[in-house]
């Protein structure tokens, strides 16, 4: 089974706003609108020469699911989280639509001298 959470329970975990349908599972979280896919969620990210703002449309016309943005578009048919910074709500998203990956590993630290 595919980890993955709802658009309403990431929102909280972004601390987002959301406008749309929070029941919509997220399962794949990604920045390029060329991969975008149902499930997933597009964050919106802008760059020195381009801006992923221009690219939400495609996202979703590739099948995105939900997509995560710095301003609201006037309408959209799936759900928006709207963050302050999309480029440091990226990580987090993804860590919270795969489960917290980080939170099971174990680390183990081995120390000494020699001489």
């Amino acid at each position: 089974m595919k980890a993955g959470l709802t658009a309403g329970e990431l929102a909280i975990d972004l601390n987002a706003s959301l406008v749309g349908d929070p029941g919509v599972l997220l399962t794949d979280v990604t920045h390029d609108s060329r991969s975008a896919a149902a499930g997933s969620l597009f964050v919106a990210i802008r760059g020195l020469k381009m801006d992923g703002h221009a690219y939400v449309n495609a996202a979703i016309a590739s099948g995105a699911s939900a997509v995560c943005v710095e301003e609201a578009p006037a309408a959209s048919p799936v759900p928006v989280l709207v963050v302050r910074d999309s480029r440091k709500a990226l990580g987090p998203a993804a860590s919270a639509v795969h489960g917290h990956p980080s939170r099971k590993l174990s680390v183990v630290g081995v120390t000494g001298t020699n001489g």
